[in-house]
C-alpha cells in the first residue's frame, strides 16, 4: 500500500512522493533520531511495504536543544506536541536517541517526553488491540491503534530503554529495533 509523510524534511526536499490514500492509519513519529532524514527514510519505507495505507507526521520535542539540525529548520519541517495536541492519531512511534549514558535530568526534553506518553495512553487504552490498560513501567515504541502485530507497551522504567516484541514484514522494523 501506501505511506505519505504529512511533513518532515524528505517532505519538504520533495524527496518522498505521496500519493492518493483511503482511510489511512494516522501515525505520530516523535524523531529524536540525529539522523532526521534517514530515519525519516526508513519508515517511511518500511510502512510503504504494509498492506495498509499509512500517513506519518513527523514530531520533534521542543524543549529540545538541537546539536546536528539547526531549530529553524526543524520548526519550519516539523510539528511539536502543542501543535497536534487537539488532534488524534492511531500510533505514535518514539525512536530511540544516543542518551543511554545521560542522567534523566541531563536530557532536556524528559518533562515534554512524559507528558506526551501521558497525552498518548488514552488513545492506546482505548484500542480494539489492546489487552489492558497500559503497563507504567512498559510502554510502546510502536503502538498501534488499528493494524499490524506490534505492542503498545515502550520500557518507560529506568533505564529508558525502547523495546518492540515483533518483527515488520521482511525483517527488524526501521533503524534495526
Amino acid at each position: 500500500m501506501t505511506a505519505n509523510a504529512i511533513n518532515g524534511f524528505l517532505h519538504a526536499e520533495k524527496k518522498w512522493q505521496n500519493h492518493q490514500v483511503n482511510n489511512p492509519v494516522t501515525i505520530l513519529v516523535l524523531n529524536l533520531m540525529p539522523t532526521k532524514r534517514d530515519t525519516e527514510y526508513q519508515f517511511l519505507t518500511n510502512f510503504n511495504r504494509l498492506d495498509t495505507d499509512v500517513t506519518l507526521t513527523f514530531m520533534y520535542p521542543y524543549s529540545h536543544q538541537f546539536k546536528g539540525t539547526s531549530r529553524r529548520a526543524i520548526e519550519a519541517d516539523y510539528v511539536c506536541w502543542n501543535q497536534i495536541a487537539d488532534r488524534y492519531y492511531d500510533g505514535l512511534i518514539i525512536t530511540g536517541a544516543p542518551i543511554e549514558k545521560l542522567a534523566f535530568h541531563q536530557v532536556d526534553y524528559f518533562d515534554e517526553l512524559k507528558q506526551i506518553i501521558q497525552w498518548v495512553i488514552p488513545m492506546l487504552s482505548s484500542s480494539s488491540m489492546n489487552a489492558g490498560p497500559p503497563k507504567p513501567d512498559c510502554f510502546s515504541t510502536l503502538a498501534f491503534k488499528s493494524t499490524c502485530c506490534l505492542t503498545n507497551y515502550l520500557a518507560f522504567s529506568p533505564p529508558l530503554r525502547l523495546t518492540m516484541s515483533h518483527r515488520w514484514p521482511g525483517g527488524l522494523a526501521p533503524g534495526g529495533f
